[in-house]
């Protein structure tokens, strides 16, 4: 994959994670606490990261998961899972892809 996808890629999946942390303020309260959870961990490593690599771990024709490995201003290194699904939208008409699971990160040692 070239820099560009894999730029492209990380820039979807941070969209996505702030659509969700949006859709998540809708339902935790005002906009305090959605800055207060945005700077905080885990999502501060993903906001300000060093270094990042991943691979699709699994997939089929309506998910797929992938492999986050993060390093990030801490010299902390992290792995997450990210899912997505290809469903119906409920934004708009048709089908798309969209996160349906992000795991617990899980912290190593070294870096990337």
């Amino acid at each position: 994959m070239s820099k560009l996808e894999k730029r492209l890629f990380w820039s979807f999946l941070f969209v996505t994670f702030l659509l969700h942390l949006y859709l998540v303020v809708t339902l935790v309260g005002p906009i305090e606490r959605f800055k207060s959870m945005l700077i905080s961990a885990p999502y501060n490593a993903i906001v300000d990261l060093t270094e990042y690599s991943y691979e699709v771990i699994q997939e089929d024709a309506e998910m797929v998961h992938y492999e986050i490995k993060i390093l990030n201003n801490k010299n902390e290194y992290f792995v997450v899972t990210w899912v997505f699904t290809y469903d119906e939208c409920e934004i708009s008409d048709g089908l798309c892809w969209q996160t349906i699971g992000v795991s617990p990160p899980m912290y190593f040692e070294s870096g990337i």
